[in-house]
């Protein structure tokens, strides 16, 4: 039956891929809008608002402002770089002659600790589905909740960090509970990478990082499917697929050995099910 599933599911892609291209949309927002500074308040704005909205968190401040609010960031982590507009001012009168633009390094709320977001209510549009988040729990992988984080797998940390529900949206082609659960699905395929799982190689290059997104997402579609959460291929799975095949010179052959590293995290998830997550010790 798995067999089967992976074969639809890589000529699916193939189909979707070549009618429809890499139009992928992110099916979660951030529940408070625009790019803001966590600190301030005062909202980015033009090209800064795009670069740090693009990266999907709302809250940022630089390394002074978050440790003016009692907050630190991680040891690791990468600044994104702005520019910050600063006035030159006439130094007899006073009056602004001009504005030169100077560089400031900024972190999102995503990579700090000790600071929690602003509360903002929302509605939940997804359903929960009990037998698939049984499914996720019985793999003890170790999920966190952020309404200003994003969905990522961190293997430095081994955890997977996830939106809240209330951020999925549907799509034109899935419901919000289709993209929540395929998100996090994707979420953790990418889990059984680590090297105390099946330890696949850790991306280094483009290249590499295309064919481990490429395994994740068609892991991700397998499990929907599997699990009930979609009856078939979804076009949003194919078209995040396809926004990555860009950095594998869009060679759909990658798509069929991706599915094949794809059905082994699904098979091995399958095993968690059975005897449970490995105990420290065995880890």
């Amino acid at each position: 039956m798995k067999r089967d599933i992976k074969s639809a599911i890589t000529a699916e892609f193939i189909q979707l891929l070549n009618e429809h291209g890499a139009e992928w949309v992110k099916p979660f927002s951030e529940l408070s809008g625009s790019p803001v500074n966590a600190v301030t308040r005062r909202k980015y704005r033009g090209l800064n608002s795009f670069i740090l909205g693009f990266s999907g968190s709302t809250y940022w401040a630089t390394y002074r402002q978050w440790n003016s609010v009692d907050a630190q960031v991680r040891r690791g982590e990468k600044a994104r770089y702005i520019s910050v507009p600063m006035p030159i001012k006439d130094r007899d009168s006073g009056e602004v002659k001009g504005i030169l633009f100077k560089g400031a390094s900024v972190f999102s709320a995503a990579q700090v600790d000790g600071w929690t977001a602003p509360v903002v209510a929302t509605v939940d549009k997804t359903a929960v589905l009990r037998d698939v988040d049984k499914y996720v729990t019985n793999t003890g992988a170790d999920i966190r909740d952020n309404a200003h984080g994003g969905a990522y797998y961190r293997r430095s940390d081994d955890f997977i960090n996830m939106p809240l529900r209330q951020q999925f949206a549907a799509t034109e082609s899935s419901s919000a509970t289709e993209t929540y659960y395929g998100t996090l699905l994707h979420e953790l395929t990418h889990w059984t990478g680590h090297p105390a799982r099946m330890h696949r190689e850790m991306p280094t290059n483009d290249h590499m990082l295309g064919f481990e997104e490429l395994t994740a997402e068609i892991g991700a579609t397998m499990l929907c499917v599997a699990l009930g959460v979609s009856p078939c291929t979804r076009l949003d799975h194919a078209q995040y697929v396809a926004s990555w095949l860009m950095a594998l010179d869009n060679n759909t052959d990658y798509v069929a050995s991706a599915a094949t590293q794809a059905q082994r995290a699904m098979d091995y998830l399958d095993t968690l099910q059975l005897v449970g997550p490995p105990t420290r010790q065995e880890r």
